[in-house]
């Protein structure tokens, strides 16, 4: 009987074992899940904090790109009015220089018309210019 004994000594023995070493699996199992479970929740918080991180980076970099369009913008501006005034000064240069000329021109001419004039008109005591005819 002693073996018998035994037997079920090393029997109850092993199935003692054996739950501990089920009950070790399911707390591996449930150690395993929740460290699982904590790398995935921490990823995604990765996650969550780059793709916050790009979208704030992103809003920042659009605020500068429009900072600079709009400096462009009105360093454009600038330069059009620089440019329009230029070319109303040199449009008013011109116009005077053309008013010039014209009125040069035109003193030319009566200088010559007058002294064309002159050529021709009588001189002193001369005949040359009939007398109007007599009025009756």
């Amino acid at each position: 009987m002693s073996n018998a004994k035994e037997e079920a000594k090393e029997k109850k023995l092993r199935e003692k074992e054996e739950k501990q070493l089920e009950k070790l699996k399911s707390e591996h199992g449930k150690k395993l899940k929740s460290l699982e479970g904590k790398q995935k929740k921490e990823q995604s918080e990765a996650i969550t904090k780059h793709k916050k991180e790009i979208s704030e980076q992103k809003i920042k970099h659009d605020e500068q790109l429009a900072k600079l369009n709009l400096k462009h913008g009105q360093e454009k501006e600038k330069l059009k009015v620089k440019h329009e005034d230029q070319q109303r000064k040199l449009k008013e240069k011109h116009d005077e220089q053309q008013a010039s000329l014209k009125n040069q021109i035109a003193d030319e001419r009566k200088k010559k018309e007058a002294a064309g004039a002159a050529m021709a008109s009588p001189r002193a005591g001369g005949d040359d210019v009939p007398a109007p005819p007599p009025r009756d």
